[in-house]
């Protein structure tokens, strides 16, 4: 009497056959999709963002970094009063929305501020969000501020670790 007792309990508990079709259809058909699409058409994440950005080809970047001489100094300190001025209190560079670039107190710097945490933080910018100030100002850089090039920038940097001993000249042309 007992067997007649569970054949009835397992014979209640059975799945099933559409359920399983369905199950196993899904399971089958997910495997031909990614054999087709990752296998056959190569398709992966970083392709799948491209697409969706509208970038058809990543682009490779080398920063150009010229050498180190009398004439990029020369160049970055025009371009550092044009450019840099406007925010960072003039040809003087002695700060005003923008910090003092002639101090040794370096606001975005973590211990001694270097040529290379420099370029990270001209060609980045920083978000007004994340802008510190000395006097209490709200500001912010756009990416490059507003050089035009790596090579602006470089020659920018060149200059005020030139006139500026707080910065580490780390960098190699």
């Amino acid at each position: 009497m007992s067997s007649n007792h569970s054949d009835k309990e397992s014979a209640g508990k059975s799945i099933p056959n559409w359920l399983l079709f369905l199950f196993f259809g899904a399971v089958v058909w997910g495997a031909v999709y990614g054999i087709f699409m990752h296998g056959f058409l190569g398709y992966s994440q970083s392709s799948a963002y491209r697409d969706s950005t509208g970038q058809s080809f990543a682009v490779a970047f080398i920063p150009e970094k010229p050498e180190r001489n009398a004439a990029s100094i020369a160049n970055g300190e025009a371009s550092a009063s044009t450019n840099c001025g406007a925010c960072h209190g003039g040809p003087a560079l002695t700060g005003s929305i923008g910090p003092n670039l002639t101090d040794d107190t370096w606001l975005h710097a973590q211990g001694q501020m270097t040529e290379t945490r420099l370029a990270e933080l001209i060609m980045k910018g920083i978000l007004p969000a994340d802008a510190k100030t000395e006097k209490g100002k709200q500001g912010g850089m756009p990416p490059r501020g507003t050089l035009g090039s790596d090579r602006q920038v470089w020659e920018v940097i060149y200059y005020l670790s030139s006139k500026n001993r707080s910065i580490r000249q780390d960098a190699t042309p």
